[in-house]
């Protein structure tokens, strides 16, 4: 089974991405190299740089390119799912989560996804690279 790189930011469907793809493709999922921000986060980017690392030679090449899944979703709902996924994690009262969403969380984070984590990862600027609408998967 061919190797599939699926790279997307947090939040923006990826499980479904990735069942879907999976009966096709075995999946290599990222959504954050860097982020280290728990053992378990370590635990789960060291393995996933491995796989990488071990798996990069075998995922597919078109024309010498890698094949590589993202995605996005729209960045306002994304922020809240984010946020709603997390804040129970950070421990914040519900009554403050509205203020606390406000003033605290990094709502550019997405917006500047594709530059920091996917061009810093694949060297690729995805705004200065056109989108192939004529091909048929």
């Amino acid at each position: 089974m061919s190797t599939m790189l699926v790279f997307t930011p947090g939040r923006v469907g990826t499980v479904s991405l990735q069942h879907a793809l999976s009966s096709n493709f075995d999946i290599v999922h990222m959504h954050d190299p860097s982020k280290t921000q728990s053992l378990d986060n370590v635990k789960r980017d060291v393995e996933s740089a491995r796989i990488i690392n071990e798996r990069l030679g075998k995922l597919d090449k078109v024309d010498g390119k890698l094949n590589i899944v993202t995605s996005v979703r729209d960045p306002i709902a994304r922020a809240i799912s984010a946020f709603s996924y997390f804040y129970v994690h950070w421990g914040i009262p519900s009554s403050n989560f509205k203020l606390h969403f406000l003033d605290n969380y990094a709502h550019d984070w997405a917006l500047n996804w594709f530059d920091v984590q996917f061009k810093g990862f694949t060297d690729i600027d995805v705004y200065l690279e056109g989108l192939d609408n004529t091909h048929k998967a």
